[in-house]
């Protein structure tokens, strides 16, 4: 019986912890999205992700997915970079090297995200690092991707690697080109695959 009981508390404590980071990656990526399309970020928007990362800097930070230290070193990159998320045209540009800065700390259980049979899948292959002409279009296909799977949940669940720091799905999937996206049904079939494309809303929407 003691083992049911540590057994439903693990079981609880992760989905708590599964619940926390979705709900801070949606902050971060509606912030970048307000960025690249030249909204005006104010200083309310940067203290919410601010506040939704101190979440995670307490004593014994159980939660499973995110250390304390991965924590403490992003809230400092987020803080350097503060000035720049309020005033340059161009903030996007930190926000999205945050931001994949936070996919990496995470470690995302891809396995887990592909099991969900009830969703389709946007995989996203992208890069932290390239020539201006890829990353260009990398902030791109972020900017595209991220109302699509903000507006549709219960359909479509975004998977986003970032291959300079990880290449799991990159082998598994064998890319080559960066940034593609590999759209899968709910059984994780292979339905497209957009790279380096463009209009890629329309592409997704139009999958049936």
């Amino acid at each position: 019986m003691k083992k049911f009981w540590i057994a439903l508390f693990c079981f609880s404590l992760q989905i708590a912890s599964a619940q926390s980071i979705s709900k801070l990656n949606d902050e971060i990526v509606s912030l970048y999205l307000k960025a690249f399309n030249k909204n005006e970020i104010k200083q309310q928007d940067i203290e919410l992700v601010k506040n939704e990362l101190n979440q995670f800097i307490r004593p014994n930070n159980e939660n499973m997915f995110l250390s304390e230290d991965d924590v403490s070193t992003l809230l400092q990159d987020f803080g350097k970079n503060i000035t720049t998320f309020l005033q340059e045209d161009n903030c996007y540009k930190p926000l999205y090297s945050f931001y994949m800065k936070f996919i990496s700390a995470i470690n995302e259980d891809y396995k887990q995200k592909l099991s969900l049979t009830n969703k389709k899948k946007l995989l996203l292959l992208t890069t932290s690092v390239s020539c201006e002409c890829t990353m260009t279009l990398c902030y791109k296909h972020l900017a595209e991707l991220i109302p699509i799977s903000l507006q549709d949940k219960s359909q479509f669940e975004l998977i986003i690697e970032d291959t300079w720091n990880k290449t799991l799905l990159k082998d598994v999937y064998k890319v080559g080109f960066i940034p593609t996206v590999i759209i899968l049904d709910k059984n994780n079939n292979e339905i497209k695959r957009l790279v380096r494309g463009s209009s890629l809303a329309d592409e997704i929407i139009n999958i049936n």
